[in-house]
């Protein structure tokens, strides 16, 4: 019998913060990574080792069988492992210490580097970090030896460490510029980095050329391409998956002049229109919409929603063995009078299309009694836009890669590389209920979800920033945060035999003399 399988009534964890990746695996630095060990006796007990080991595991699965006769179903990888020493009986006699009973807290500290693998959670690859804790006996360790093991989650965001120092600003801003005959267009994508389920920004400039300029359609996609493989095997799988970013809202540009004039010039062109400014959007990103004229200066920024993990999105990764990478597609399609076809026959002309040739028959009049059978139905169907005749069109297609982070990393999580470290004295009031309760530890359906895009088509744009997805995954993470700060500052860790520096009370240093 294994007492090991006992140890969760002797030897337990206190809350473990995350682990929190800052920049590239590429880039140098390193994260201390810290916590406790509570070992509870109900009576004096010997105990002669305690160690804490972090293991960091690949895990990728093969339903189609791997190896050489394809009998394998899933491979392991250990990527890392570290192991510490909280304490050591060997300086004793009898080679044990025999412990009180009561709580005793021993801390332990890892040092991190940046090049770990964070934490991925996929169908067909995982890796998953976790910290075992080992209290050992004197006499046969298979018996007296009690064991404790806690998944630990790594995250990665794109600040990186090195601005700290070098009092640097990250830009991630990608701009694009398109000078055609009929326009001359400017794209700015705000940030090409986000978490799943936030928000995204892009930034549309767009200078008519000529008269009559109309948008058609516009479409942002993500793209996520999936590659698992175990080289020693020569197992490779790929796998692709694509995701639409629904337009949620659009806010005109502030001009950067002060004059009337540049105002007037910046103003939407759907303002001259019947329609609101956001059913004008709304219809671009309908590919049966109508377009959008553009008389002047079309100045806005978009607001679209980004995939969640509800929708199986998964965040990029730059393990070679489970590699997910993703791409941003932004398709503009426009349209402008074609030059040839304002000198075209009259033969080409609307008033001249009803005329009929000698080898032609006249088409039937309209009425029921000429329709053919099954015309009804297919009226109920629906019919795509008409191309309009003697129109030109132009298409602009722009792709870039995209960093998507783990759906925990939102606004204030993902912008700083350390944050909660300080504990807040008051409750925090995502974790406290409206009646003063702790939270529970699974979110409620009462917290925040997924804003549908139907919901600006009343009129709310100054309320976008706040309608952001926050998953349960979010709402867990920061529980763990609170609480694993909270349980370091309340119950620091103790010794059983304190080093006499520790005995000794700290004094405030002597008042300034002149």
């Amino acid at each position: 019998m294994h007492l090991g399988l006992l140890s969760s009534e002797r030897l337990s964890f206190d809350p473990l913060k995350p682990i929190i990746l800052s920049g590239p695996s590429t880039e140098e630095g390193s994260v201390v990574f810290s916590g406790n060990v509570i070992l509870s006796l109900g009576k004096p007990t010997k105990v002669a080792l305690i160690t804490v080991q972090l293991k960091s595991i690949a895990t990728t699965y093969w339903p189609e069988g791997i190896g050489s006769r394809g009998t394998r179903l899933s491979h392991d990888k250990s990527i890392d492992e570290q192991s510490v020493t909280v304490f050591d009986a060997k300086c004793e006699k009898k080679g044990y210490a025999t412990f009180p009973a009561g709580i005793h807290r021993f801390v332990f500290t890892f040092v991190i580097p940046n090049s770990t693998v964070e934490t991925i959670e996929d169908m067909y690859g995982r890796v998953k970090h976790t910290v075992e804790a080992r209290v050992t006996s004197p006499g046969i360790s298979l018996l007296n030896s009690w064991h404790i093991t806690k998944p630990v989650l790594v995250l990665r965001t794109y600040l990186s460490n090195g601005m700290l120092t070098n009092h640097s600003i990250q830009d991630l801003s990608r701009t694009f510029e398109k000078h055609l005959p009929a326009l001359d267009l400017q794209l700015m994508v705000e940030q090409a980095a986000f978490s799943s389920g936030e928000l995204f920004h892009v930034r549309l400039i767009v200078q008519p050329q000529i008269k009559q300029l109309q948008l058609e359609h516009m479409e942002l996609s993500l793209t996520e391409t999936r590659r698992y493989s175990v080289p020693e095997m020569h197992a490779l799988r790929t796998d692709c998956a694509r995701f639409a970013l629904p337009f949620l809202s659009a806010q005109l540009l502030q001009p950067q002049h002060d004059d009337d004039d540049a105002a007037s010039l910046l103003s939407s062109a759907q303002s001259a229109t019947s329609v609101s400014p956001h059913a004008a959007w709304a219809a671009v990103f309908n590919k049966h919409g109508p377009p959008m004229p553009i008389h002047h200066t079309l100045a806005d920024r978009l607001t679209f929603t980004t995939p969640t993990c509800v929708r199986n999105c998964h965040h990029s990764t730059t393990f070679k063995d489970i590699l997910i990478r993703h791409h941003l597609a932004i398709h503009l399609s426009f349209s402008y009078p074609d030059a040839n076809s304002l000198h075209s026959t009259p033969s080409s002309s609307p008033s001249a299309s009803t005329t009929t040739t000698p080898h032609q028959t006249p088409p039937p009049s309209p009425g029921p009694a000429s329709e053919p059978q099954g015309t009804w139905i297919s009226k109920l169907r629906k019919t795509p836009r008409p191309e309009s005749a003697g129109r030109k069109k132009e298409t602009i297609k722009l792709e870039l890669p995209i960093d998507v982070y783990d759906c925990r990393l939102k606004e204030d999580f993902g912008r700083l590389p350390s944050y909660c470290e300080i504990p807040h004295a008051s409750p925090d009031p995502c974790l406290t209920s409206s009646s003063g309760k702790q939270a529970p530890l699974v979110a409620s359906s009462s917290e925040p979800s997924h804003l549908q895009p139907d919901t600006f088509a009343a009129g709310k744009p100054n309320d976008v920033e706040a309608y952001v997805f926050l998953c349960p995954c979010y709402f867990a993470f920061r529980r763990q945060v609170e609480r694993a700060s909270q349980v370091q500052l309340d119950h620091p860790p103790t010794s059983i035999d304190p080093s006499p520096i520790h005995r000794i009370p700290s004094q405030p240093p002597p008042d300034y003399v002149q």
